[in-house]
């Protein structure tokens, strides 16, 4: 199982206290012809844990088959019967400011249940640190960042910026575009110019370097090379129904966290 990095924030702004998920319960939550149990709590007061359980009413067939004996029969589980056979991990770290999340098709879901369960408007941005899956992802640029400071890897950079600004020696910079709406968005620009930043951050001339776009519907997508040894892949296997045991997926995630912290 691999958890997707994401940027979650309330109100537009970082969020600074889990004192914001009060009253902790279980839920059912029904979103978009889907039921959802939810389950949360706060580890540690740094860590916000979502499990949460779900399916869907359709598709549903009146006739099923005996796996063992071929034979055919009445569905004997009714059609207002849902079975919870998906499941969800999210956990939020706030000494981070990074929201993980085990499949992010499900952001829409996670936003508006926070949204209801605790009154705060929530946004969810997904990071990306491959180039071309971030463009195939966008149809817009609204910014991009990045830091560089003064070594033996970014002599160049540096004497671009000095000769042209006509300033003397420079330790650190941070250059900011930020891109007007109208722009006409070309991806494999975009491309080409993001694997250059990302060679220059991986050659050490660049850092802190993060690209913000959008798709059609207005979402937001982070390409932040920041994350870029972060990612928490978990090697456990499901049981014989196909399912993750939940407490072994929180205590191998704790596991994985807290070693980052060392």
């Amino acid at each position: 199982m691999k958890f997707t990095e994401c940027d979650l924030l309330v109100n537009e702004k970082n969020i600074t206290s889990l004192d914001i998920f009060k009253n902790i319960e279980e839920d059912k939550f029904p979103y978009e012809d889907t039921e959802y149990i939810v389950n949360c709590e706060v580890i540690d007061q740094n860590i916000f844990w979502l499990y949460a359980r779900f399916g869907k009413t359709n598709p549903y067939s009146n006739e099923i088959i005996n796996r063992d004996t071929r034979e055919t029969g009445e569905n004997p589980k009714q059609k207002n019967q849902i079975e919870l056979n998906k499941q969800l991990f999210c956990a939020y770290v706030m000494k981070d400011n990074i929201l993980y999340i085990s499949d992010f098709r499900k952001q829409n879901f996670l936003s508006s249940y926070l949204k209801q369960r605790f009154n705060q408007e929530f946004l969810i941005k997904k990071y990306f640190i491959e180039p071309k899956e971030f463009t195939d992802t966008i149809t817009s640029i609204g910014k991009i960042s990045f830091t560089s400071k003064q070594n033996i890897f970014t002599g160049d950079i540096f004497t671009e910026i000095e000769d042209t600004l006509g300033y003397g020696s420079t330790e650190c910079f941070t250059f900011e575009a930020k891109i007007n709406k109208a722009s006409i968005f070309d991806s494999v620009k975009c491309l080409n110019l993001l694997e250059n930043l990302k060679r220059r951050r991986d050659n050490q001339q660049i850092e802190k370097m993060i690209c913000i776009g959008k798709n059609d519907e207005g979402v937001e997508s982070i390409f932040n090379l920041d994350n870029y040894l972060k990612k928490i892949d978990l090697n456990l296997e499901q049981d014989e129904n196909g399912r993750y045991d939940s407490q072994k997926i929180k205590n191998a995630f704790l596991q994985k966290i807290y070693s980052l912290e060392k």
